[in-house]
């Protein structure tokens, strides 16, 4: 038999049954022997980290994955409860923004519900009318202060006419129709309305309409003292955002000090209020809705008047701005809360990608995490204004609300992404992966 040659090595082959191939070495079957063995290829065409036996996966990889899917969980949760949020403080906003723009437009007629106004005249007014009146028939020295009394009490039911700036003992005098003493026993003067009659036990003010006044009759002292004044109007400054004008605060200042006053009762403060487009100041208490217009007068109204902007607590208005910055907050952090999921579970499974994925998600994640802070505190803190406390209690600190949910949010938001910076970049792990391909 003739000889084969090799081709590698070129030199004459003794044994007819090998033959030289490139990297393996193939054996000739012959008659009457078994099959040849196969050779297990030299290197494997892939591998993965969970294949590199020598290094081992560092138990800090296999934390970093957990709890990388745990708080991706946590995040998508949290951002359902922020858009709730938002949603809900969106929906607020509007409901006030309807109906604050209805109210200025003159939408609703209301009825003047309780009259806040004074009845009573001041003393030297009082003491004028009395002047006009025994001008016309002369009264004893006590029958005079039965009179003045019934003026400082209820003069302006009396004789509506009288102006305090304007009133003079001739006017008074000049509008008595009739006067002169009555059996004996008392004086009686026709005058506006009605008819005044005077007796040393009392006044009596008999009203065309049926109404009778008595001077003897009970006055309950509504006014207010310094200190209750002084607290009602901080607690009403705070409820509009300090917004009433100087003129406003000194009408209701002084209309609290009116006896007759029905605007507030001892002790009690304004709990809902607000400021409409043309400055109008509005607050609410047990008396009904009481209005101060820019010029200071005063007018209640019923309970059946339409409140302007209210919301859920309060009077205070929430913005459509922080409640939609909210709103993206909430979407982005939900977004986030993807990759997250995914690089937790590539990374348990050894995969490269899933440690590049979490540089990428953490440095994407801290500045983000910041901002979301700032505008959740903005968002609470608005909320946290529109609170109303009860009456005489301090009203709620609405910026320690604000900075208490800024810092924790992103303090949270912030922790993870630094510690995987720093773990993900430590020399084991890093080998750990390089071993990849």
């Amino acid at each position: 038999m003739k000889p084969i040659g090799c081709a590698h090595m070129r030199l004459p082959c003794k044994w007819p049954m090998l033959r030289c191939a490139p990297r393996r070495i193939t054996l000739m079957p012959m008659s009457g022997m078994p099959p040849p063995m196969r050779v297990i290829p030299v290197n494997p065409p892939y591998a993965t980290a969970l294949s590199n036996a020598s290094a081992g996966r560092p138990g800090v990889v296999t934390a970093v994955g957990v709890v990388s899917i745990v708080l991706a969980i946590v995040q998508a949760i949290s951002a359902f409860g922020w858009l709730g949020f938002a949603f809900t403080s969106m929906v607020t906003a509007q409901v006030q923004q309807r109906q604050t723009a209805m109210m200025n437009m003159g939408a609703y007629a209301v009825q003047p519900g309780v009259d806040a106004a004074p009845k009573g005249f001041p003393e030297p007014v009082a003491r004028a009318v009395v002047q006009g009146l025994v001008r016309r028939h002369a009264l004893s020295g006590t029958r005079q202060s039965h009179v003045r009394k019934l003026l400082m009490q209820q003069g302006r039911e009396l004789l509506p006419f009288v102006e305090d700036a304007t009133v003079s003992s001739q006017r008074i005098a000049a509008q008595v129709s009739d006067c002169g003493p009555m059996g004996g026993s008392s004086d009686y003067y026709e005058v506006g309305q009605g008819r005044l009659e005077v007796t040393d036990q009392q006044a009596i003010f008999r009203r065309t309409d049926g109404k009778v006044f008595r001077s003897n009759d009970a006055v309950v002292d509504r006014a207010l003292t310094e200190a209750q004044i002084t607290q009602a109007i901080t607690q009403l400054q705070w409820v509009v955002n300090g917004n009433p004008s100087q003129v406003q605060i000194d009408a209701i200042r002084a209309k609290l000090r009116d006896p007759a006053q029905a605007v507030l009762t001892p002790g009690e403060s304004p709990g809902t209020g607000g400021i409409l487009s043309d400055k109008t100041l509005w607050f609410i208490t047990s008396a009904g809705q009481v209005r101060v217009t820019p010029a200071g007068e005063i007018q209640t109204l019923n309970f059946n008047a339409p409140i302007p902007g209210t919301n859920p607590f309060s009077g205070k208005p929430i913005s459509t701005f922080w409640a939609g910055l909210t709103m993206l907050d909430a979407a982005v952090t939900g977004l986030l809360a993807v990759p997250l999921l995914i690089a937790g579970i590539l990374i348990l499974r050894g995969r490269p990608i899933g440690r590049r994925m979490h540089f990428w998600w953490a440095w994407l994640k801290m500045p983000l995490a910041i901002l979301g802070a700032m505008v959740c505190g903005f968002a609470v803190a608005e909320w946290m204004g529109a609170l109303t406390s009860a009456p005489g209690a301090a009203p709620p600190s609405s910026a320690a609300g604000g900075w208490t949910t800024a810092v924790s949010t992103g303090t949270l938001g912030v922790v993870y992404p630094v510690v995987l910076l720093i773990v993900l970049t430590r020399q084991r792990v890093r080998r750990y992966f390089e071993g990849v391909i």
